[in-house]
């Protein structure tokens, strides 16, 4: 089970950056609104932080099941 959290937080993060970035490039050349760049950034963290909590949550949980 934590094994496929992982995957999945990887895949979200990584999909997540691709997207913050390309916003960031836009925005760098005035494609977007100036702010742009600083909502994705947070935005970025606001999701880092929450896959975090949830593979410790997950690998909590999967300590327990073991003993």
């Amino acid at each position: 089970m934590f094994k496929t959290a992982k995957k999945w937080v990887a895949i979200t993060l990584t999909g997540s950056v691709i997207i913050f970035t390309l916003l960031a490039i836009l925005s760098i050349w005035n494609v977007l609104q100036d702010d742009v760049e600083w909502k994705a950034m947070s935005t970025l963290g606001v999701i880092l932080v929450a896959s975090i909590i949830t593979l410790v949550i997950i690998k909590i949980i999967d300590n327990k099941k073991e003993k």
